[in-house]
């Protein structure tokens, strides 16, 4: 599974996270992915709010406040 995989597995929807809570929670299921990792997919990768500094980014998370984000809506499976 994939680092983008893990962090929509673990939000829920509509719910509002911390970024440290999305890498203890991440931590906690066993994740192989570093901090850094997890911190850039969510800032960055993943933020539909973010600037566009990757090839690839995905619409996946919004952010609400100051790291603090959310799931726009999972993905279809």
């Amino acid at each position: 599974m994939g680092m983008r995989e893990e962090i929509l597995e673990w939000a829920s929807d509509g719910e509002v996270f911390g970024i440290e809570e999305c890498v203890n929670g991440l931590r906690d299921n066993g994740t192989s992915y570093t901090s850094g990792t997890i911190r850039t997919h969510i800032i960055s990768r993943m933020c539909k709010d973010a600037p566009m500094n990757h090839c690839v980014q995905w619409p996946d998370l919004e952010r609400v406040g100051r790291g603090r984000y959310r799931l726009v809506q999972k993905p279809p499976e």
